[in-house]
């Protein structure tokens, strides 16, 4: 069980931004109009260049629960997220986009998580797409202003996991998803994890995507984890978001172009990958400068990794192949597993296609015109009453 501090809000949701006032603040307001508990905090790190909206925004409608720091130099997303972590003054905290948001019974799921002694909780989030964004090919699910639910997977509401296995799981996999890891992102975490991560690594952010290194640093440092079979938070793509640019299928692009990552990452990048910016490149990298951060050697399976891309990338397969080549060159027993990869992951692709085609997927569809109905859509859907029972392993006395 931990021992909260009284006077600490109960959850902290952190938006780091820049430049997306079209989203953030509809995003602020839905938030704050639904969840009224008052032990909210709401951590906003603005990177913006002129923040005038955003102070016009706190002007007309102030709510003690906001606490908003500005920075107006260009700093990278990692610098940004990390300042926003270190405002975060929660017993747990989650961390979103600013098109991103928070299911309204999110407090009480988090009064469970605190009695229970649960350190880390993830869950199968929602999905928004925003009006503004443009799809390349529209179908059923893919449309603006669709909004998906998760249908029920599992038997029990409640999967307790190993967090440690799990980063093993991944990095089995060519660290090209987060899978079952524990996440910050779309997920909620006690704070003394995140101390534990500063501790170990001398900062919450160790890589240069922020989803992935907070789940590979959560994976290695939590000790209890949770997946519960309820959203409580929804993912939102909205037009100049990561997922409005897969939708429109501008999700790649060179390496010295991408003005939100760290120079170190641009300077440090991997010969091992193909040197662009791409969904599946990304997260390699950012599990390779975790892994350095935690004095850990690189276990990454590229052979697995080498797979994926030649199969969910195909556009980028000519600056694949010659690292393929080069890693037969040096491990010519990895062309075995690296085919049945290859057939395994081209069968995957092939049935999520089919799927997409027959507009069949795991969701539960409905359309909202915008996030304060996605908010009621999920308060109406979520299951509050989660019957955690407290864990059996020992939790870390919360420092004061």
């Amino acid at each position: 069980m931990f021992e909260p501090a009284k006077t600490r809000p109960l959850l902290s949701v952190v938006i780091p931004t820049k430049d997306r006032y079209s989203t953030l603040l509809p995003t602020i307001r839905a938030l704050l109009e639904h969840i009224r508990d008052r032990r909210l905090q709401l951590v906003v790190q603005d990177n913006s260049s002129d923040n005038g909206l955003m102070l016009s925004y706190l002007q007309d409608y102030p709510d003690e629960r906001i606490s908003y720091r500005h920075c107006a130099q260009a700093i990278s997303i990692v610098e940004n997220t990390e300042r926003a972590l270190n405002c975060a003054l929660g017993e747990y905290i989650t961390f979103i986009g600013d098109d991103d948001l928070v299911s309204p019974l999110i407090m009480g799921v988090v009064e469970q998580l605190l009695s229970a002694g649960v350190e880390v909780a993830t869950y199968p989030p929602a999905y928004y797409w925003w009006t503004s964004v443009t799809f390349s090919k529209p179908s059923r699910f893919h449309q603006p202003g669709a909004f998906w639910y998760p249908h029920r997977k599992a038997e029990a509401l409640i999967k307790h996991t190993d967090p440690r296995a799990e980063v093993e799981s991944v990095l089995a996999s060519g660290a090209v998803s987060l899978f079952a890891l524990p996440r910050l992102y779309h997920g909620v975490v006690h704070r003394s994890v995140l101390d534990r991560v500063r501790q170990a690594a001398g900062r919450v952010i160790c890589g240069a995507s922020p989803d992935m290194a907070l789940a590979i640093s959560l994976g290695l440092t939590a000790r209890t984890h949770v997946i519960i079979d309820c959203p409580l938070t929804i993912y939102g793509a909205s037009r100049n978001s990561g997922g409005g640019f897969t939708a429109a299928n501008r999700h790649f692009g060179k390496l010295e172009e991408q003005k939100h990552l760290p120079r170190e990452t641009i300077d440090g990048w991997s010969p091992k990958l193909p040197r662009v910016w791409s969904e599946h490149t990304i997260y390699p990298q950012t599990a390779r400068e975790v892994l350095a951060a935690f004095g850990l050697p690189d276990t990454i399976n590229y052979t697995s990794f080498y797979a994926s891309m030649l199969v969910n990338e195909p556009h980028l397969r000519s600056l694949t192949w010659p690292l393929v080549v080069e890693h037969l060159r040096q491990s010519p027993a990895s062309l075995p597993p690296g085919l049945g990869s290859l057939v395994r992951k081209g069968l995957g692709r092939t049935l999520r296609r089919l799927r997409a085609r027959m507009a069949v997927a795991p969701y539960m569809l409905t359309h909202c015109p915008g996030p304060a109905d996605c908010m009621t859509q999920l308060q109406r859907l979520t299951c509050p009453q989660l019957g955690l029972s407290p864990s059996n392993e020992p939790a870390i006395e919360h420092q004061h």
